[in-house]
């Protein structure tokens, strides 16, 4: 399962409200998150991409990985080149202690599976993903109206790792369908869902 759910950062999706309340927020994602357990072979691996401002929470991803079942196993950092999002100016206008906002230019991807990791047949590396801090340029998503996505690249790159040829990748926060995209290109399957 390779996915990045929506944040509940206040995005305009055309039918997802991005503003949920805390309790209707995470029944979501753990449904999504238990369900996907479920549905998933034991070994199977998960990749969950979230963002990583105050709004995104991204810890309390982590725990929700963990409270549906799955095994955490690690982080990625995904450095998004070319994208950052514009906030030191808010430093410098201040020049407070404390008032400390570097711009946003990387993403969280936790990695975990359920049950122990189960190895599948031969896969060809990439080098590019050979640290857990890897670059992949924000410009190249392309999401065609989807206000979100993110690039083909950066699922190629977990799917190529975390799936063997011929297996299924299940995306069930599919936005434009990236995770389809890089699965094709790949020879994986890709079983993608969304209400937006």
């Amino acid at each position: 399962m390779f996915t990045s759910p929506p944040y509940n950062v206040g995005m305009d999706y055309a039918q997802h409200d991005d503003r949920m309340d805390a309790g209707a927020y995470w029944r979501l994602i753990d449904g999504v998150l238990s369900v996907g357990r479920d549905a998933m072979g034991v070994g199977a691996a998960l990749a969950w991409n979230v963002g990583v401002s105050p709004k995104s929470r991204p810890f309390d991803h982590c725990v929700a990985i963990e409270r549906s079942g799955w095994t955490w196993l690690r982080q990625l950092v995904w450095r998004k080149t070319g994208a950052a999002i514009p906030i030191w100016q808010h430093t410098r206008s201040k020049h407070k202690a404390r008032h400390f906002t570097p711009n946003y230019t990387h993403e969280a991807i936790f990695i975990a599976s359920n049950g122990d990791v189960a190895l599948g047949s031969d896969i060809v590396p990439d080098d590019a993903f050979q640290h857990d801090v890897f670059d992949v340029g924000q410009f190249a998503a392309g999401g065609h109206g989807h206000p979100a996505a993110f690039p083909v690249a950066l699922a190629a790159g977990i799917v190529a790792h975390l799936s063997a040829p011929l297996e299924v990748v299940y995306d069930p926060f599919v936005g434009s369908g990236t995770s389809i995209i890089a699965a094709e290109q790949l020879g994986r399957r890709c079983y993608g869902i969304d209400i937006d």
